[in-house]
């Protein structure tokens, strides 16, 4: 009787997942209330090129150049010298 250990499985399937859906549904609710914050994040910068996942109006592209811009800055003194500046680290070149 192979029949209902096949059925038990389908069902056990089917209900993990139900279960692992909505909850991916509830993280992508909190990841698009709360953009402004987690978008730089690695699983926001994973979202961004996922569709049905952003927020609308939201280029993958330009959320991946936004957060760069964020992490390293380009600082030029009147001495000439460059420095870039990564996480409030600041590395000194010619």
């Amino acid at each position: 009787m192979v029949f209902p250990y096949f059925t038990f499985s389908i069902g056990v399937t089917t209900a993990s997942a139900a279960i692992l859906g909505l909850g991916m549904q509830r993280k992508i609710r909190q990841l698009k209330s709360d953009w402004k914050n987690q978008r730089c994040k690695p699983h926001g910068m994973l979202a961004a090129g996922i569709p049905g996942v952003r927020p609308s109006g939201v280029s993958a592209s330009q959320n991946y150049k936004e957060c760069q811009l964020g992490i390293f800055q380009y600082v030029d003194y009147p001495d000439n010298s460059n420095y870039i500046c990564y996480n409030g680290f600041i590395d000194g070149h010619d």
